[in-house]
Formats: C-alpha cells, structure tokens, sequence
C-alpha cells in the first residue's frame, strides 16, 4: 500500500504543471515506508537538498551578481526603438555601470556612466531624448528633477517618464509586500504610486505634449519573484526592521514565495503606468 501510494503521489508532482519545494517534503514519509533502505533514501535527499540550493537562487535572490536584469534591456531598448546615434545609461553605482558595460560588450554606441541623475555630467547636453523609468519614486523633489533634465534636452528633443500610478492585487502576499514598501519609501519622503502627482504637477506645463496611463497584468508568479528578489535587497533597512518583527518580515517573504512557485492559485496583479512626454 505504501509503494502505491508512493508511486501516486510521485506521478501527481512529475506531472504537474508547477513544481513547489515543500512538494519533496509530502513524498518523504511515503518513501520511509515503501523503501526502508537508509543508504537509498539519505542518498536521495542529499541530492534533492542540493538541488534546491540553487533553485531558491534562482527564484529569490538578485540575478546577475545583483544587477538588476530591466536596467539593461531598458538600455538596449530604447538603443533597438530609436536607432540613436549613441545611447548613454547613467547610474550611481559603480557596480551597475561596470556590468552595464560588460553585458553591451563592444557595442560602441552603447555606454554607460557612474553619475548622480541630480547633477549630471557635461558631456549629457543637448539630448534628443533622455528616458527615466522608475526612478522618480526614489527622489524627494520629483519636479525639481524634471526640470534639471528638461535643461539637457536638445531644442526638439523630448524627456520620456514612466512612473506607477497604482498597482491592484487580492493577492494578500504581494498587498503586503507593496504596503511595506510604500511605508519604507515614506520613511525616506519617497512616494511608489507617484504617476497622478506628477500628472497634476505637470498638468498646465506648457511643454507637456501628452501624460497617459497604459496597464499590464503580468502573471502574479513573476511579480512575485521580482519582488522577492526586491525584499532581500532592503528588509534589513533600520527603518523596515525597527517597526516590523522578524515573524512579520519572515511571514512576507514566504508568502511571496508560494506565490512565486503556485502560481495558479494566485490572483492577479494590474500595474497602471503613467507615461508623460516633454519637451524642453
């Protein structure tokens, strides 16, 4: 009867169309009694152990040596989209914008520079077009920030933003997810959904020439890897750990987890993006 029930369970987990790690956990008790062979079963779990090593990494930590995957195909892009002559990524970390590099390889007219986006170099002047994607959540004083890069732009040239305006979900564990971080961000005088404050600051500007909203619904088990991968990066921040137990910060993230690998079971997650373009 155990092997039976041994052999049924282990061919519900071959075919099923996800596969989750507790799933190893459900087959051990039935392999104790079908196959009471210490060395046999030892051997197996050595190699199922290992095995999830390097699927948790893969699932949960930071790809790339943490460089983030989006910063570098925004970078090439935006290079396929528009065919410029030169395409310029700048970032603070010194890390990013060396992977950068190393990830364009000898594309020349790819680059990539160590800069702070408040106080860019000479050489970003007279820009056809400079893209800013998910950055202004970050930044205390959004429109003082437009209005600097507007100042780099060439006569015709345009500045393209894209921020969150909302993100929706009944998924309990990305909701939590998303309220710990919007709390973080307003611990630093930082806004996530931040789309309708800049259209409202943007609004009578005279060089607006369009602000709209555009909604994607990627599969709750991607968003749920990104922002687990996210989580790992800033919940031991002073400010997530002095107002959060670690149950609470443990519960977070095995949450995320099961969302990452049971996707059919999760509910959908909609982000509304505002899109604005303007001129000088």
């Amino acid at each position: 009867m155990a092997q039976l029930a041994f052999l049924v369970v282990a061919t519900f987990l071959l075919t099923n169309k996800v596969w989750s790690p507790q799933f190893s956990l459900w087959l051990v008790p039935l392999a104790v009694l079908a196959l009471p062979h210490r060395r046999i079963l030892l051997a197996w779990m050595t190699i199922d152990a290992l095995v999830w090593v390097p699927r948790m990494y893969y699932l949960y930590s930071v790809p790339d040596r943490g460089l983030p995957q989006q910063w570098f195909t925004t970078t090439v892009l935006l290079r396929d989209t528009l065919r410029p002559a030169h395409t310029l990524a700048v970032d603070f970390s010194p890390a990013y914008v060396e992977q950068t590099r190393e990830r364009a390889g000898d594309n020349d007219d790819v680059d990539a520079i160590e800069a702070d986006v408040l106080n860019l170099p000479e050489r970003i002047n007279g820009a056809e077009v400079i893209f800013v994607r998910l950055l202004l959540t970050h930044l205390r004083d959004p429109l003082a920030a437009i209005a600097l890069w507007r100042q780099r732009l060439a006569p015709g040239g345009v500045l393209l933003l894209e921020e969150v305006d909302s993100i929706a979900t009944d998924e309990r564990p990305l909701a939590r997810y998303l309220d710990l971080q919007e709390e973080m961000l307003h611990a630093n005088d930082n806004t996530l959904e931040i789309g309708a404050e800049l259209d409202a600051g943007l609004r009578d500007d005279p060089g607006l020439r369009s602000s709209e909203v555009v909604e994607f619904s990627p599969p709750a088990a991607v968003a749920a890897r990104m922002f687990g991968m996210n989580f790992t990066t800033w919940r031991e921040r002073p400010e997530v750990t002095g107002a959060h137990e670690p149950d609470e910060l443990d519960a977070i993230a095995k949450g995320l987890g099961r969302v990452a690998t049971a996707p059919e079971d999760a509910a959908p997650i909609t982000w509304r993006m505002r899109q604005i373009v303007l001129g000088p």
